[in-house]
This record gives structure tokens, C-alpha cells and sequence, in this order.
């Protein structure tokens, strides 16, 4: 690291970045999948199959690295792993009791157009905001 020509914040900000670009990959899968899945069951294509669940699928994969990569930078691979999976056992936990105790709506009262924006401001919103944490954290980690 040392040695290299590029910063420590280059170094993160190339991570958030391939982080993005992994995820736009995905939706766009998803939302080709979706759209030949369409075609071929029912002979047609449904906008919430090729716009609303693909951008669940980004905002839930820019989300999920971007938790999980502060803890990379700080702890390091492996012990920053074992952190971000005993956090998800943790809320996945906390999440199927409070599931239990409280009714889930089926349906959200928003406007699609709110839900595709909130998702995607949502998602690209702590992303950059895990980028600016990781940042001042692999700035201050000691890598000898």
C-alpha cells in the first residue's frame, strides 16, 4: 500500500464502485429473466416484473455491500466477515420475531414511481454514506 500510486480512498472508492456496477448487473439480469419468464408463461410482460423487483434486487445488494464492506476495511476479511454475519443473524432474527408479533401489509399505498425512487435514493444514499465511514476508517487502520 505503501508503495502504490493511488490513495486509500481511491482503494475503498473503487470497491463502492464495483459494488454499484455488481448490483446494476444483477437488476439488469433479473430484469431479463423476468422479462423472458413473462413471455414465456403468459405470453406477456408485467412493468412491476421488469422495473420493481429488479430495483428491490439493487437496492438490497448496494444495501447489504455497503454494510458490509466498512467492516472489511476496519477488522479485515475474515474477522470482518464473522462480524457482518453474526449482525445478520442478528437482525435476521430480530426481524422473523418482530414479523411474528406485528402484521405485515401486502400491499405498500404508494405510487410505483415513489417506491422505484425511494428505492434507488435509498440505496445509493447509504451507500454513500458507507463509503465516507470506510474511508475514515481504512484511513486510520494500521496495515503493517
Amino acid at each position: 500500500q505503501d508503495t502504490m500510486p493511488i490513495s486509500r480512498r481511491m482503494v475503498v472508492c473503487e470497491k463502492y464502485i464495483l459494488l454499484c456496477l455488481g448490483a446494476l448487473v444483477s437488476t439488469a439480469l433479473q430484469a431479463f429473466c423476468n422479462t423472458v419468464y413473462g413471455l414465456i408463461k403468459w405470453g406477456r410482460v408485467e412493468a412491476g416484473n421488469i422495473l420493481f423487483l429488479p430495483m428491490i434486487i439493487f437496492a438490497s445488494a448496494v444495501i447489504f455491500g455497503a454494510v458490509q464492506l466498512p467492516f472489511y476495511f476496519r477488522f479485515g476479511c475474515i474477522r470482518g466477515r464473522t462480524i457482518h454475519r453474526i449482525m445478520l443473524a442478528f437482525g435476521m432474527i430480530t426481524a422473523v420475531t418482530l414479523a411474528k408479533k406485528f402484521k405485515i401489509p401486502q400491499h405498500i399505498p404508494l405510487h410505483p414511481m415513489v417506491l422505484f425512487a425511494g428505492l434507488l435514493g435509498i440505496g445509493l444514499a447509504v451507500a454513500i454514506l458507507s463509503c465516507l465511514i470506510s474511508v475514515r476508517v481504512y484511513r486510520k487502520r494500521d496495515l503493517r
